[in-house]
């Protein structure tokens, strides 16, 4: 046994609790327990998985999960992979810009994370050719909670709503703006982009005028012209924040 990857493991379980553990323990065994919804609304609405084509154990164990939930309609969006290309590529290519990522972030972003907001990007376009009302947007690493997806109501939204978090990575204490049961006023956080809800109107904001990326994709769904809530509890993991899956993105937190 990899003595270094116990000590490692032990001292994230110390530092998150035993939900980190649990989280481990079912990672090893391909699983994530789920039950069908019992929120009819809920199923209805259409799910886009963001993965890549070579992340076959993510695929396997999100369209169970899908499928045990009991949403009707589900496909996977191929992502769009940044580290075949340099930043100098990227650039030319009209997808990136440095100079204003530079001015948000003071950094640039690297390939991953601007692969990871273009995927995002390209998802929208493919969601507003469908002409959704509503849709779910999800990263293949999404681990659902369906006892809080059942209580959401979606009436519950306000009027002009773009984007519900499902996801939302809160630390430090519940959000307080409430609206009403388990949605709140809210803001994108590292991790957000993991499941979200988006609006006809918030797809088209989204999906407009994109390029060339100057945000990661946690950072893009939180741009200020959107309304944005979020529900909490999360009504879905991060399965990479959360210890079950290791990171396909290699993230430098903003200063």
């Amino acid at each position: 046994m990899d003595t270094q990857w116990l000590i490692k493991k032990a001292g994230r379980v110390l530092q998150k609790g035993p939900a980190t553990a649990r989280n481990m323990a079912l990672s090893k065994l391909d699983m994530w327990p789920v039950r069908r919804l019992r929120n009819a609304d809920i199923r209805r609405i259409p799910v886009y998985c963001i993965s890549m084509p070579h992340e076959v154990r993510r695929q396997r164990i999100i369209t169970k999960q899908i499928e045990t939930l009991g949403f009707e309609t589900f496909q996977f969006v191929e992502g769009f992979r940044g580290k075949d290309y340099t930043i100098g590529q990227l650039e030319k290519m009209g997808l990136y810009d440095d100079k204003g990522a530079n001015e948000l972030h003071h950094r640039s972003l690297n390939p991953s994370e601007i692969g990871a907001t273009i995927s995002h990007c390209q998802t929208y376009e493919k969601i507003r050719a469908h002409g959704h009302d509503i849709a779910l947007v999800i990263e293949d690493d999404a681990l659902f909670m369906p006892s809080r997806l059942d209580s959401i109501r979606l009436a519950d939204l306000p009027e002009g709503w773009d984007i519900a978090f499902l996801n939302s990575f809160i630390e430090n204490g519940r959000p307080r703006r409430r609206i009403a049961g388990n949605l709140f006023e809210g803001d994108a956080y590292t991790g957000s982009a993991a499941a979200y809800f988006l609006s006809r109107k918030g797809i088209e904001t989204l999906a407009t005028n994109w390029k060339p990326v100057v945000l990661g994709a946690d950072g893009y769904t939180g741009r200020n012209d959107i309304k944005r809530y979020m529900y909490y509890p999360d009504c879905a993991l991060n399965g990479s924040v959360a210890y079950y899956y290791n990171s396909a993105v290699d993230f430098v937190r903003p200063k």
